[in-house]
This record gives structure tokens, C-alpha cells and sequence, in this order.
């Protein structure tokens, strides 16, 4: 499974060209990618195939968007810190940890 990232400082965007791409795969105007990855995935199949279509030019002017392959079907979880994203297996949560007292 391929997973869409963002390699630098700045945060995810995707660029006019890649939002024109992205409309035509889906049949629909998508004019705002904040709007667009609210409801989808990151290894959405159209937004793989865009980036890896148009590779740096699928990028605003503040990302690096990139592809990360994973196994299929594995959950993960995107990471973010300053706008540098990781592709990580999904933290344990607090009530994993926490077994039940008797």
C-alpha cells in the first residue's frame, strides 16, 4: 500500500495542477485540498496516482509531498511535527495500556 507524506518544514499541499488531476480522477471540483483530505485517506489510489504522476510538481510551494509503500491493509498513523510528516504504526492508546483491575 502507497502512502502520501509531506518531507519538509511547512506543512501537506497539494498544488493547482495536482487539484485540476485530482477533480478529473474524481469526477468532482476539488478547489480546496484542505476540504478534499479532511474525508480522505492518504493512500487514497487517485491522490497516490497524482503524486506519483506528477511527482515535485504535485507539491505547493511549502511541501514536499512523497510516497511511502507499507503492507497492505496495515493500519498507520501520519505523524507531524513543525509540517514534517512520518508514516508510523499507530500508537498504542491509554485504555490498551491499562489493564483492568480486579
Amino acid at each position: 500500500m502507497k502512502v502520501v507524506y509531506n518531507a519538509c518544514h511547512g506543512g501537506f499541499g497539494l498544488s493547482d495542477l495536482a487539484l485540476q488531476l485530482l477533480s478529473e480522477r474524481k469526477g468532482e471540483y476539488i478547489h480546496c485540498y484542505y476540504d478534499f483530505m479532511d474525508k480522505t485517506p492518504r493512500h487514497d489510489a487517485d491522490l497516490v496516482a497524482v503524486v506519483e504522476q506528477l511527482g515535485n510538481l504535485a507539491s505547493d510551494s511549502s511541501s514536499s509531498l512523497k510516497i511511502k509503500e507499507i503492507p497492505d491493509g496495515v493500519e498507520y498513523e501520519i505523524d507531524e511535527y513543525d509540517g514534517v510528516e512520518e508514516v508510523l504504526p499507530p500508537r498504542m492508546k491509554w485504555e490498551d495500556m491499562v489493564k483492568e483491575e480486579v
